[in-house]
């Protein structure tokens, strides 16, 4: 069934389309949730909290042909908002960072060479700030537009293109100086 469909259902009241739905999206939204938060007992929560508010706003609804990128903002947004409570700012940024660590173990890695590079892409993907770490996540691992990603994070498509843009960038610069590095000591 397509998403459009789909939602039309659950705002009519079919409870069915709800649970499909939620079956359908919640180990992507546990997965992705994780990313921001080791709390799993809060992302549970919020994502419980997600799907009630889902069934009680359905009348309010708009029309969406993509369910998931609806999910995913509004997950985000709750989970981030649940996450600020009773935290200062500078401690958020650490709290709610965006991790890569399960994106880059989860590709099938195979020989030694692949691992390699594998670690050596994650440990540049840590320098970046966690903006842009999500940023490049949702464009190259979850293959999302510009303006998904941007709607998504909850900021304007140029800052999208800034943030991958600048990302990518930081990204070739260690990458660089790190292969320079292997190279030079190779030769000694």
């Amino acid at each position: 069934m397509k998403d459009q469909e789909l939602w039309s259902k659950l705002k009519a009241g079919d409870k069915k389309s709800l649970r499909e739905i939620y079956d359908l999206h919640l180990e992507y939204l546990l997965q992705y949730a994780l990313r921001f938060s080791r709390n799993e007992d809060l992302i549970q929560d919020c994502i419980h909290d997600l799907f009630v508010e889902i069934w009680n706003r359905r009348e309010r609804l708009g029309e969406t042909n993509a369910i998931r990128p609806y999910l995913i903002v509004s997950l985000r947004r709750k989970l981030i908002r649940q996450l600020q409570k009773g935290q200062k700012k500078e401690e958020l940024s650490e709290v709610a960072g965006f991790g890569m660590e399960e994106g880059v173990e989860a590709l099938h890695i195979k020989g030694e060479e692949s691992s390699i590079r594998a670690e050596k892409l994650k440990n540049a993907m840590q320098q970046l700030s966690s903006r842009q770490r999500e940023a490049i996540f949702l464009k190259f691992y979850e293959e999302m537009d510009y303006h998904e990603v941007a709607a998504t994070m909850d900021i304007n498509y140029q800052s999208v293109r800034n943030l991958i843009f600048n990302g990518i960038k930081k990204l070739r610069d260690i990458l660089v100086a790190i292969l320079t590095f292997i190279i030079f000591f190779q030769k000694l």
